[in-house]
């Protein structure tokens, strides 16, 4: 699967499908979209770990906040950091005072929260991941 497609496929699946703590939060929707255009999972250490919002919380402040479980999970999974983000990289963003993760869409990104799927400059970007 191309970027394009997988940017297509991921954004499909979140509009379509609710948000879930356990399962479908904004670091394991991210890692979908990973797993979906390389086959490697940055989440893969976390899944069947979290069952809701106190443990996703709680897995965050065990790395140290999300952008340094972002980056672990991206690491972990080959990915390499970038200075400046492409079309379908991963982003680390400082957003409304929350750390997230996004899929860059030039010159939007893509994030999934509780509200929905939200496309938005990137306000602060910490740290940009080229996947492939």
């Amino acid at each position: 699967m191309n970027i394009e497609e997988a940017i297509a496929a991921t954004l499909a699946d979140w509009h379509a499908n609710p948000f879930g703590w356990a399962d479908a939060n904004c670091d394991f929707s991210v890692a979908d979209y990973v797993v979906r255009l390389t086959g490697r999972d940055p989440a893969a250490e976390w899944r069947g770990r979290c069952s809701g919002e106190s443990e996703a919380h709680r897995l965050k402040d065990e790395a140290g906040g999300n952008a340094a479980l972002i980056r672990q999970g991206m690491l972990s999974a080959g990915a390499c950091v970038v200075d400046t983000p492409a079309l379908g990289d991963v982003v680390a963003c400082r957003l409304r005072g929350l750390e997230l993760p996004g899929i860059y869409l030039e010159p939007y990104a893509a994030f999934r929260s509780p509200a929905g799927v939200l496309r938005s400059r990137m306000h602060e970007l910490i740290e940009a991941y080229r996947c492939v």
